[in-house]
């Protein structure tokens, strides 16, 4: 329900803070941090639109909601 929505984007949130704190490591390959970053984020989202987004879709349809 509602609170293992948030708690996914909790989640979420704590792993994107966790991985831009490495910036402050002076050694981090920048390049390769923001590509890591992009592909959790790029995963997460699809992952999550595919799978606990479309479990609203029922109500969405039923609210009128397009």
């Amino acid at each position: 329900g509602k609170v293992a929505h948030i708690a996914a984007h909790d989640v979420y949130r704590d792993k994107i803070n966790q991985l831009i704190g490495e910036i402050e490591n002076n050694d981090i390959d920048s390049k390769a941090l923001a590509q890591k970053i992009a592909k959790f984020s790029g995963d997460w989202l699809v992952v999550h639109i595919l799978t606990t987004d479309q479990k609203y879709t029922p109500f969405m349809v039923q609210m009128g909601i397009k």
